[in-house]
């Protein structure tokens, strides 16, 4: 969408996200430090045989994905900012006394910056290559997605401010605070930036009662009516008297 026709024109971009360990109430106008991440899978592809009669005729598949797992997991922390990794899934079928023939995992990068992601995805490639020497074992890397760093609009953030500022039921209203994680919305508004126009993005807060990605995820839908009024304020002044930026 971010290099589609749906952009180019584009003067104001405003995306949001609830919760965030953000309390209900509250609203985050100029979070920061968002993070480049690169999500990948990784299959690999060995030769199965009897393990006990002949193990030494296979290539173990999952052996060699356990190897490259705890080697990327171990990846030194950068100097120069925060970086991130995690293996979320790891899957390999067959019998208990079959050398695996194939597995296959579901991982994720992260850095301050795009250049620090990219530090981290160099290692990633360069384990996931060692690891199926030490194996005899295939192995194919796969991006499935990227989202970039970004910085909100200054002018933009001051007019949510202002307008988050008027609200009822919004009575906290905090200037930056790390958001610590990744999203996909930087991309829409890099993109508006790059061709003129403003971004942002901020937080709405909503009390949780666990958090975030954990199975009693919920959110506060009490919120939901000033982050509707919210976006609706901001709609109303950047149409009706956007010279004020």
């Amino acid at each position: 969408m971010a290099k589609g026709p749906i952009i180019t024109g584009v003067d104001y971009f405003l995306a949001m996200h609830l919760g965030i360990n953000v309390p209900s109430g509250a609203v985050v106008v100029n979070p920061i430090g968002f993070l480049a991440t690169t999500k990948f899978d990784m299959t690999f592809s060995g030769r199965p045989a009897h393990a006990g009669i002949e193990p030494n005729a296979g290539a173990n598949a999952l052996a060699c994905a356990c190897t490259a797992i705890s080697q990327m997991l171990a990846i030194p922390s950068h100097r120069d900012g925060m970086t991130r990794i995690n293996i979320g899934n790891l899957i390999s079928e067959g019998g208990r006394n079959v050398i695996p023939a194939s597995a296959r995992l579901c991982g994720e990068t992260r850095g301050e910056t795009q250049a620090l992601d990219a530090y981290m995805m160099e290692a990633v490639q360069r384990i996931s290559q060692a690891a199926g020497v030490m194996h005899g074992v295939d192995v194919k890397l796969t991006i499935q997605g990227e989202a970039p760093d970004c910085d909100n609009s200054p002018d933009l953030v001051a007019r949510l401010r202002q307008q988050a500022e008027q609200l009822p039921g919004i009575n906290d209203v905090v200037e930056q605070r790390p958001f610590g994680a990744s999203e996909d919305a930087t991309w829409m508004v890099r993109a508006v930036q790059a061709q003129g126009g403003q971004g942002v993005y901020f937080i709405m807060g909503s009390d949780l009662p666990e958090g975030h990605h954990k199975s009693g995820f919920d959110i506060d839908e009490a919120v939901l009516g000033s982050a509707v009024a919210l976006i609706a304020a901001m709609v109303e002044s950047l149409t009706t008297d956007p010279s004020d930026n």
